[in-house]
């Protein structure tokens, strides 16, 4: 049997919420927490991507006139708001997980659930003034356990070792 696990993507702490995203194995914090913070960490949140966050990692050409390289594309960690980083959340993770998208309600059956928010103010188009912060919630259903929540970058995914 899996152990289940809802990630919930939402723009603020309680508010609207763009996607839950079901994962049916290895949802306990050490795999599914960890591979959520590996994703999450070095996001910029950005309010409409300047060209100049928008080239290749690995020499700045834009994808448009990229082709003619000998390297591939290497997208970079850039979302244009909640909404574009959900998206590219669940792109990823369709790619590597059996992962469904669910009705925001679900709480009965996954043993743990992970919500996914913005703090700080992502609409600002200065982005180096106020870069908004990727934060993380982990939550034990069993028992409502709030095992973790913060920055994604200082989530632990031993916390439910730790928090017994």
């Amino acid at each position: 049997m899996g152990t289940r696990s809802v990630i919930h993507v939402r723009e603020t702490e309680y508010g609207a919420e763009f996607v839950s995203i079901y994962r049916h194995m290895d949802g306990y914090p050490r795999v599914g927490g960890r591979d959520l913070k590996e994703f999450l960490t070095g996001y910029r949140i950005v309010n409409g991507v300047p060209l100049s966050l928008s080239g290749c990692v690995a020499c700045g050409v834009h994808r448009q006139w990229h082709e003619k390289r000998d390297h591939e594309f290497v997208q970079p960690k850039v979302a244009n708001g909640p909404g574009d980083l959900a998206s590219q959340l669940v792109t990823a993770y369709k790619r590597q997980h059996d992962v469904y998208l669910v009705p925001f309600n679900v709480e009965q059956w996954p043993s743990y659930h992970y919500f996914v928010w913005l703090d700080g103010d992502w609409l600002e188009y200065d982005h180096t003034k106020n870069p908004a912060k990727i934060m993380l919630k982990c939550v034990r259903r069993h028992d409502d356990k709030v095992l973790y929540s913060g920055p994604v970058d200082g989530f632990d995914p031993l916390c439910e070792a730790i928090n017994v």
